[in-house]
């Protein structure tokens, strides 16, 4: 077996087979922050190691992989929509997250979700005439200002 470099990580066999690495990408408050990967051969884990390498030389931020989908537009209700838009416009935004979104989409993790995946969903709310699809549609131009 040969060795890895410094600043290249680690990568080893875990006891149920999988291989695991993991990558130091800096420190936050004064505690080093190392991000971990799974897969099952050793050269998924180093391709793995290796995006998250050149992310961090990009300085683009890493994703979370475990964090969904719901959590996060509620998170972004709170500290983005709430400072930028009306009351009004706060109370339809949490409306349609909440009624429509989190119920749907909201247990995917944000990193996996896929553009087929979002067209699946609107196809089955249009399916049952929700509102949400007529308002998406007449917002779309819209979407690229935010």
């Amino acid at each position: 077996m040969t060795r890895r470099g410094p600043g290249e990580g680690s990568i080893y066999q875990r006891q149920d087979g999988r291989w695991a690495g993991s990558v130091h990408i800096g420190y936050e408050g004064g505690r080093r922050i190392r991000k971990h990967v799974l897969g099952h051969s050793r050269a998924e884990v180093k391709e793995k190691l290796a995006t998250v390498q050149r992310l961090q030389a990009e300085h683009r931020p890493i994703p979370d992989l475990r964090i969904r989908l719901g959590p996060y537009l509620r998170q972004w209700l709170e500290e983005v929509a709430r400072p930028r838009v009306r009351a009004s416009t706060l109370k339809s935004y949490r409306e349609i997250v909440e009624r429509h979104l989190v119920p749907g989409l909201g247990n995917i993790a944000l990193a996996k979700l896929t553009p087929a995946e979002v067209q699946a969903f609107l196809n089955r709310k249009h399916g049952r005439g929700s509102p949400l699809v007529e308002s998406s549609t007449s917002t779309a131009s819209c979407a690229g200002r935010w």
